[in-house]
């Protein structure tokens, strides 16, 4: 047991040091990207025709994000134009949720735990095989169906085109009512509805609005029931900073290797798209250096005398946190 908890104290800790090492390299990469296309930047106005002298140079530019791509699961051949149709699967299942409550004090002390069960949706199939109480082991799905996105190939901004890393930034999914193929959703009827309920003329396949219900009855799930979900993002209008090449807007790519590009949904200047990018970068610093110096800390804890860790367990992790930062905002510059 102490070994294994040595083993775990030395994961924590490493994983900790490695994280902060990592965040400060990352964060002043970014940084510098930033840093070095943002006095670089002109505004890109006119769109109706891709100007050759903008090639090769930092943009920012508001306009019409558009596409003709009908895009379609080849699953249930739900369909829609498009820049992004994302599919969301989930199950019905029975969830465990394990509680503890300790009463009394020294050799009076006693843990209680308790196991509960729940039946709702969730993202991904539970093995019931693991629960505490055997008789919950009632876990089952018709099919495992993955979550899964799919991408205009072509998404158009004005008289330039959209660089995929571009358009995977796009945000603003809305639910969208889908139209499937008959026959597609026979074949998918006939893999999981049983024999006798398709004799009669039934199917386990059920389609309202933007949903795609697999089961028995979508108004009483039962446990193996699938929930297809299905949203997009439609063509929009789009602020945008990126490097012009030729007639697509791709990310700019900085001296230090870094890379950089900035969407936001709707109309937004220039200044702003970049002081809501350094705020995101030095936001996302602080939540990985806390981050780092817990797990740091946490490790330091593990392995130090019960007596000793309020006094030693932190003031030694948040040292040791400070002197990896230091030593890789050396290293960075």
């Amino acid at each position: 047991m102490k070994k294994l908890k040595a083993i775990w104290a030395l994961l924590l800790f490493v994983c900790g040091t490695w994280l902060l090492w990592w965040n400060e390299g990352i964060s002043a990469a970014v940084s510098g990207a930033i840093g070095s296309a943002r006095p670089i930047t002109v505004e890109l106005r006119n769109l109706e025709k891709a100007d050759p002298s903008f090639s090769g140079k930092m943009v920012h530019a508001t306009g019409l994000a558009d596409t003709k791509d009908t895009l379609t699961d080849p699953l249930t051949s739900a369909s829609a134009t498009a820049i992004r149709l994302e599919r969301k699967v989930q199950f019905y299942q029975i969830t465990e949720h394990k509680s503890s409550r300790t009463t009394g004090t020294g050799e009076n002390k006693k843990e209680t735990i308790t196991y509960t069960y729940e039946e709702k949706w969730v993202a991904r199939p539970i093995n019931s095989s693991y629960f505490y109480y055997k008789e919950y082991d009632k876990n089952v799905i018709l099919m495992d169906i993955p979550n899964e996105t799919f991408f205009a190939p072509h998404v158009t901004f004005g008289a330039y085109l959209l660089s995929p890393p571009i358009t995977s930034a796009m945000s603003g999914s809305v639910p969208i009512d889908v139209t499937v193929v008959s026959e597609d959703v026979e074949k998918l009827a006939m893999q999981i509805t049983p024999p006798s309920v398709l004799a009669a003329g039934r199917s386990y396949v059920h389609v309202r609005g933007s949903v795609v219900h697999l089961g028995r009855n979508p108004s009483s799930p039962a446990i193996g029931d699938i929930r297809i979900t299905y949203t997009a993002v439609l063509p929009s209008e789009v602020s945008i900073l990126g490097q012009v090449a030729g007639n697509t807007i791709e990310p700019f790519k900085a001296s230090n290797g870094s890379t950089f590009s900035r969407v936001y949904m709707g109309n937004a200047g220039m200044n702003e798209m970049y002081g809501e990018a350094e705020t995101q970068n030095t936001t996302n610093m602080w939540l990985r250096r806390v981050m780092g110096t817990l797990l740091a800390c946490f490790g330091v804890k593990m392995v130090t005398a019960a007596k000793l860790r309020a006094r030693v367990a932190f003031p030694v992790g948040l040292a040791w946190s400070l002197l990896v930062i230091a030593a890789a905002m050396l290293s960075t510059n």
